[in-house]
């Protein structure tokens, strides 16, 4: 047999098919609805609605800056220290109120603006970046408690079967021993075999119950033990491309966060806006000439350019944030070392997993063969039966093992999936 094989179809043909409510209505589960209905029922799904308002309010909150802008300062009181200006035919009270109006429109301002609109949507992105990597993890979880049920319901199936075989000897060997011609104690045998098989049922039950309490916590629905959950069709896509993790889209937004922090031209570049200003007093300045005068109005183009300061640390901040990008992108070829070597360990497992199925069904033959060779030589009194005991209970071992390795070998398809970010 080949042993290695990236492409392994899970004698399934579709990839992970959705199965509609009336499934869940008639008792049926499938894993890609409990999926959703995992991330519906999430509380930190919300989170991404929440971000979304967020970012809007904080781009409203910026675009603010574009409209006309009004200031308004008052002032009332004594001034001391008035010259006398009786001489020129002026009057000035000590005692005297002022207003002053002040007006602004913004008509450039170097792109500082539009800059913080890049840092609010990149801000967002992060933000929503980190909950679904959250999302991703919930379904793995979800996931591993589904194939856990999966594994679970196979184990019991197994054993159901051996104990029906192991009744019906039962009873053959208790009327043979009512009629003398088996021992009692060979039908005991086969009593504490049975009890043995049970009390591993027992075991599987508890831990089914556990697997499917945690399910229906997750999905937010009910999942008794009645229900049955459907096998899973999985194709295992091919490739070590894992540009679909949420991850990957994390380490990008997080690079073009430090781009909108980047410090560009516009942080040292002049603002320019139409400014006006009025100004009001009283009361009324009594000039010469029987005029007066309380009130002053100004209007035109105000040109504000800081010279210092930014300046001097900008390129420091342009090495500190290209040093950060550095960081960002050997995070992320760290991240994508360690995936190709989840996968490339995975598709040897998934190869194994065909060897090794294809290994049990010649032991099973081979086991089946046995066991009915110890069932036909303990009727004619040539073994014990325990030896015809021991071949019922490792064929029984056998079957239960390929079922397992069928159940991890669609685990391992479905995880090689999700690795890749599907």
């Amino acid at each position: 047999m080949k042993k290695h094989r990236l492409l392994l179809i899970l004698s399934f043909l579709s990839l992970g098919v959705w199965c509609p409510d009336r499934l869940a209505a008639q008792g049926s589960l499938c894993l890609d609805s409990c999926l959703q209905w995992a991330v519906d029922n999430y509380p930190l799904v919300e989170q991404l609605q929440l971000i979304d308002r967020s970012r809007d309010y904080n781009l409203k909150n910026i675009n603010t800056g574009y409209i006309l802008h009004a200031n308004i300062t008052a002032f009332g009181g004594y001034i001391e220290g008035i010259p006398d200006l009786s001489g020129m035919g002026m009057e000035v009270d000590p005692w005297r109120f002022a207003g002053i109006l002040q007006v602004e429109q913004p008509i450039w301002d170097g792109g500082r603006l539009e800059n913080r609109k890049k840092i609010a949507r990149a801000e967002a992105e992060v933000n929503k970046s980190t909950v679904e990597i959250k999302i991703a993890e919930l379904k793995d979880k979800v996931s591993e408690i589904y194939f856990g049920i999966l594994l679970a319901q196979t184990q019991r199936e197994q054993l159901q079967l051996q104990q029906e075989t192991l009744e019906q000897s039962l009873k053959t060997l208790q009327s043979a021993a009512k009629a003398g011609s088996a021992f009692t104690s060979d039908a005991d045998a086969v009593e504490v075999k049975l009890l043995q098989i049970e009390q591993q049922g027992v075991q599987l039950r508890s831990s089914e119950r556990a697997y499917r309490r945690m399910l229906a916590i997750f999905i937010g629905r009910p999942v008794g033990e009645t229900t049955v959950l459907e096998v899973p069709a999985v194709v295992v896509r091919n490739g070590h491309d894992v540009d679909n993790r949420p991850e990957m889209a994390l380490f990008e937004h997080r690079k073009q966060l430090l781009d909108a922090y980047n410090p560009g031209a516009g942080e040292v570049l002049p603002r320019v806006s139409l400014q006006g200003m009025g100004l009001l007093t009283i009361p009324k300045l009594e000039m010469q000439g029987g005029s007066d005068w309380n009130h002053m109005l100004m209007g035109g183009i105000n040109v504000s350019w800081p010279i210092g300061g930014r300046t001097y640390t900008m390129g420091v901040d342009k090495k500190r944030l290209k040093v950060e990008k550095a960081q960002v992108d050997r995070e992320k070829e760290s991240f994508e070392m360690g995936q190709r070597l989840n996968l490339t360990r995975q598709a040897e497992m998934l190869a194994q997993w065909d060897d090794l199925i294809a290994y049990d069904d010649r032991i099973i033959d081979l086991l089946a063969r046995r066991t009915r060779t110890m069932a036909s030589r303990y009727k004619n009194g040539v073994v014990p039966v325990a030896e015809w005991l021991q071949a019922v209970s490792e064929e029984s071992a056998a079957r239960q093992a390929k079922a397992m390795h069928e159940i991890q070998k669609m685990m391992t398809s479905h995880q090689y999936n999700r690795e890749l970010g599907y």
